[in-house]
């Protein structure tokens, strides 16, 4: 028989395994998430929150592909990512993780 996702997440080997962590959300507050299930050496690695839609967007498009200013910006009026002056926050709290 399969475990439910809240047996899942109470199993005593998830929780032993640290593998429910918590980052701040600037719009949600703390969050409890799945953390990445590989480990690779001694240290807990450093968990943080999911990038906001676009959060590093001109880092990616300046550094990695080399567009300048102008083009991020044609970029973003002609709606690239996501219609211009829309929100990518929801208005509602996050589904909560039973444990």
């Amino acid at each position: 028989m399969a475990n439910s996702v809240k047996q899942a997440l109470a199993d005593p080997h998830t929780v032993a395994r640290g593998m429910i962590v918590e980052t701040e959300h600037p719009h949600f507050g703390v969050v409890r998430q799945v953390a990445g299930a590989v480990r690779v050496g001694h240290e807990r690695p450093a968990h943080r929150r999911a990038p906001r839609r676009n959060e590093h967007g001109d880092d990616i498009l300046a550094a990695l592909l080399g567009y300048g200013p102008e083009e991020r910006a044609r970029l973003t009026r002609a709606g690239a990512f996501g219609r211009p002056g829309t929100t990518p926050i929801a208005a509602s709290a996050p589904p909560e993780i039973a444990t």
